[in-house]
């Protein structure tokens, strides 16, 4: 609008450019990460026991120092891998269908009323401040204005970290020689969104995609430093 451009044309330009650039992406990087994503899940059979394999052989190797590892390695690979364990129920196709479900949904719901939110919002604006007193109309308008402000440069601010982090995690991992850097390295950028929790969440994954890889704690370490 300050550039002159009426809202609701600003608006539909704002979702084509949008457009443009999640089939950019598309055609730029989904390749390479459906790839990796369609290679890890048909291997996802030999990762759990590759992972089983080298959790077992740690439990074996600590068991005369400490017994204790021993026990609790054996109970989270029983809790983790076993019939009823946690890979068994969430990998059923019932179970993942009902997690897509509202995510689904909310791929298809939130553009909607965000493209309306967008072009309206000035006259909604005019219309709830019409049930403001008129002594506390300005002050009003001015604190949504800095609130306004505020959010935008949080969630700017957010999604340029999530970003950054990303891509140095992607071209770390690479570097390294980890398999699936490009899908490691979204995980990491969307989990780092949760303070403190997401670089813990991102760097448990690829330290388990690094032990399967090598079977070997070398390269998990490196992950750690990375």
């Amino acid at each position: 609008e300050r550039l002159g451009i009426k809202r609701s044309v600003a608006v539909i330009l704002l979702f084509v450019l949008s457009t443009v650039f999640v089939i950019a992406a598309d055609l730029i990087f989904i390749p390479d990460l459906q790839k990796e994503i369609m290679n890890s899940y048909a291997k996802f059979p030999e990762f759990s026991r590759q992972i089983q394999d080298a959790l077992l052989l740690t439990a074996q190797s600590s068991a005369e120092k400490y017994p204790f590892i021993e026990s609790s390695i054996i109970k989270l690979v029983d809790d983790v891998f076993g019939p009823s364990g946690f890979l068994e129920r969430t990998l059923s196709a019932s179970e993942i269908l009902m997690q897509a479900t509202p995510f689904i949904m909310a791929l298809i719901l939130i553009p909607f009323f965000v493209f309306f939110l967008l072009k309206d919002w000035p006259g909604g604006m005019k219309r709830g401040m019409d049930w403001v007193p008129a002594s506390y109309v300005e002050t009003t308008i001015s604190v949504i204005a800095e609130i306004n402000i505020l959010v935008g440069k949080y969630l700017r601010g957010l999604a340029a970290d999530c970003f950054v982090v990303g891509v140095l995690a992607s071209v770390g991992l690479w570097l390294v020689g980890i398999n699936y850097p490009i899908m490691l390295g979204i995980l990491s950028g969307v989990a780092n969104i949760v303070p403190y929790l997401g670089p813990i969440i991102g760097c448990t994954v690829s330290s388990l995609v690094a032990l399967m890889q090598y079977q070997s704690f070398d390269p998990v370490f490196n992950v750690v430093v990375l």
